[in-house]
């Protein structure tokens, strides 16, 4: 089951899964995106590649990347 909802900072719908590093949970784009750094792996959790995807999975954009209004919510 997706978990979906609206961005606070631009509206753009977004998914919610979590990190298979550190189980935290991380907005990514909804359309896939054959450029993006994070992977949905078998069990459904997010891999995050700071080069080259190496794995045959969907490839994905953090939502922090391309969300206009991204410098709003850092600490």
């Amino acid at each position: 089951m997706r978990r979906t909802s609206k961005c606070n900072g631009c509206q753009a719908e977004i998914e919610w899964v979590t990190t298979a590093a550190n189980g935290k949970p991380m907005p990514l784009d909804l359309e896939p995106n054959p450029n993006g750094n994070v992977e949905i792996g078998p069990d459904g959790r997010a891999i995050v590649h700071n080069q080259e995807p190496m794995m045959p999975y969907v490839h994905r954009q953090s939502h922090w990347a391309t969300c206009p209004n991204a410098g709003d919510f850092k600490r």
